[in-house]
């Protein structure tokens, strides 16, 4: 099955009920409304446009708008999920209908590297795809792992992580944002 990190998707602003629009920057040109905007970062990216004069609305999400269960990623098993979790928006329309009136306009496919906790398992599968696999570390911490190139110059220092964002979630459920 198909999955995504992250999703851009518009549809009509006929199919919105309500918004809460204290949550949204109002974003003018000349004094004249364009349109509604909210975005986030913590503990999921998110970006909510409601544009009245073009009849748009486009929301952008990550997997992460599903809590803890981010790690089944978006697809046709938890779009219907991912959209019940929007927050300030209430749609006119059962989400299910809804999700047929969406056009797509970006998305990150994912094909997810899986490793378990088998670190040395995870250097292999660098060392077969890397050209210079030489020059990289892996590291195992105890949410994730952390691969890091060896290089003394600052400017040439590339670090990438794959850490469970649990942190993020709770953090975002204090803050009333995740559910």
């Amino acid at each position: 099955m198909i999955s995504f990190d992250k999703l851009k998707i518009m549809t009509s602003t006929k199919h919105i009920k309500r918004f809460d629009e204290s949550k949204f920057q109002k974003v003018s040109l000349n004094g004249k409304l364009q349109y509604y905007k909210y975005t986030q970062k913590i503990p999921y990216d998110l970006l909510i446009m409601i544009n009245d004069e073009k009849n748009e609305l486009v929301i952008e999400f990550t997997s992460k708008i599903l809590g803890l269960g981010f790690i089944d990623l978006i697809n046709e098993d938890t779009i219907y999920e991912c959209m019940c979790a929007v927050p300030f928006v209430e749609f006119e329309d059962d989400v299910e209908f809804l999700l047929d009136k969406f056009e797509v306009l970006k998305c990150d496919v994912t094909q997810d590297v899986c490793y378990g906790n088998d670190i040395k398992r995870l250097e292999q599968y660098v060392i077969s795809n890397l050209k210079n696999n030489k020059k990289w570390n892996c590291e195992n911490h105890r949410n994730g792992f952390v691969l890091k190139n060896v290089v003394s110059t600052p400017k040439y220092k590339k670090t990438t992580c794959d850490i469970q964002q649990g942190q993020r979630i709770e953090i975002g459920k204090k803050q009333g944002i995740c559910r």
